[in-house]
């Protein structure tokens, strides 16, 4: 059967997705600080067999419950260290499913209060982003970039949160990889590209004036996007032209100043090590943003307090059969947000 096909402007809409009814949890709204963080946690799959596992990790192929239950230890440890009692809001790429989440959520970060998850339905194939959080979902939705026939696109996962005195609107990424080539995977980057360009486009529109942030692994930046005439990302100055990027500021200062809707400022100005979030070949590489809206660095009730890199060894340490030990590919990355005047 041929794949599914996705219209590129789709956007589904789904019902408030919580863990515990509302009518038995409290309603909790963040006091003056939210802690938000993202990491590609490098294929997290579980001990069930469902059909669509990568090799090394299929249960009947000789993937066990303890090698799954070994990898939710140590990513586990590193969650802990992103905020006082781990991040407020947590946002994981390449998770296998619903089951991986629980049992990653229930059994080794259970005292950490995720009482609301949302990941995308078994439907839409492929290895999940999802969502952790201590506040209610809002509201959730999927975006699907378009695609070639024979591949679907991931679909960028959008929830919103209140803030209490605005909404908090979180726009999560995994961007097609950079196998076989940058060169010839370039193309899909952009088209998700152009499918976050629009939606900032559309939330900087709301009448509310949400506060918006794209988190995840883009698999691009500024300069590994440059050498390609259909660029995923632009600079802040670029011309009109190339409005279907996405325009990102990478210094705070131009991006206060501009109007333009659907930009975003890129943090990483403000760490200088480590160099990157992944490591490969000798290079670092910042594939991994927490960009912020320009529209949202003009809030008058909530702002950026702070952005570091979640640098848990010297380098990122990838992990695999013949690598037990290993976390993940990928650093984390922390975001922190503070109510203004407190």
């Amino acid at each position: 059967m041929a794949p599914r096909r996705f219209d590129p402007k789709a956007l589904v809409i789904l019902s408030l997705v919580s863990i515990l009814s509302c009518s038995l949890v409290p309603d909790p709204r963040p006091a003056h600080r939210l802690v938000l963080a993202e990491w590609n946690v490098e294929n997290l799959f579980d001990e069930v067999h469902d059909g669509g596992e990568y090799a090394e990790f299929d249960p009947e192929k000789g993937w066990t419950r303890a090698q799954f239950w070994h990898r939710c230890e140590g990513l586990a440890r590193v969650i802990r260290t992103l905020g006082d009692r781990g991040p407020d809001i947590l946002v994981l790429e390449e998770v296998e499913g619903a089951h991986a989440l629980q049992v990653l959520n229930e059994r080794f970060l259970g005292d950490l209060d995720y009482r609301y998850t949302f990941l995308a339905s078994p439907s839409v194939p492929g290895i999940k982003t999802v969502f952790l959080s201590r506040f209610p979902l809002v509201r959730t939705g999927l975006l699907f970039p378009a695609s070639a026939a024979d591949e679907v696109s991931r679909p960028i996962v959008e929830a919103e949160f209140s803030l209490g005195t605005r909404e908090l609107v979180v726009l999560a990424n995994h961007w097609k990889s950079r196998i076989p080539s940058p060169k010839a995977t370039e193309p899909a980057r952009s088209e998700a590209a152009r499918t976050l360009s629009r939606r900032l486009v559309d939330l900087d529109a709301r009448e509310d004036h949400p506060f918006v942030v794209a988190v995840g692994d883009f698999n691009t930046s500024l300069e590994l996007s440059r050498p390609w005439p259909e660029r995923a990302l632009v600079s802040g100055g670029v011309a009109a032209a190339s409005e279907a990027a996405l325009v990102v500021f990478p210094g705070r200062t131009a991006a206060a100043r501009s109007s333009r809707p659907g930009a975003v400022w890129d943090p990483w100005e403000t760490v200088s090590t480590p160099a990157g979030s992944y490591y490969y070949q000798g290079d670092w590489d910042r594939l991994d943003h927490t960009f912020v809206a320009v529209s949202s660095l003009k809030a008058s009730d909530w702002g950026f307090e702070s952005f570091r890199v979640a640098d848990y060894a010297a380098r990122p340490q990838a992990y695999g059969v013949q690598n037990p030990n290993g976390i993940s590919d990928h650093f984390p990355l922390v975001l922190t947000l503070a109510r203004k005047g407190t």
